[in-house]
């Protein structure tokens, strides 16, 4: 992977303006995982999409646990690439509907998304 296709800390926290504490946060939590060179982390394109589909998720009012579960049943469509993009579709269309109507049972809707994906793909 050559030096273009990384993005420091640093670079993510200006793009998205948010704060290295944030990135550093997401980190910890696992939803993203820069390489490291030493004590620098180094983040994918892979990472940088990650990190956008997050700060989307947080602002539509998603917990992290509800984003971690849209970026695992993204991953199970990662196999076909073709159904990659009706996957992130149907997540992020279906969790702000979801959450618009005031819908409690996360559990349920998650469940139902999980099977709609499965089945597309």
């Amino acid at each position: 992977m050559s030096q273009a296709e990384l993005f420091t800390i640093s670079d993510l926290a200006r793009e998205f303006d948010v704060t290295l504490r944030t990135i550093r946060f997401y980190e910890e939590q696992g939803l993203i995982e820069p390489q490291r060179d030493g004590r620098q982390r180094l983040f994918t394109r892979r990472d940088r999409g990650r990190l956008k589909l997050i700060l989307r998720g947080k602002r539509i009012g998603l917990s992290l646990a509800e984003i971690r579960e849209i970026i695992d049943m993204y991953q199970l469509a990662e196999t076909r690439p073709a159904s990659r993009r009706s996957c992130w579709t149907c997540c992020w269309r279906g969790a702000a509907s979801w959450k618009r109507s005031g819908a409690t049972s996360t559990r349920c809707w998650m469940r139902s998304l999980r099977w709609k994906i499965i089945a597309a793909t």
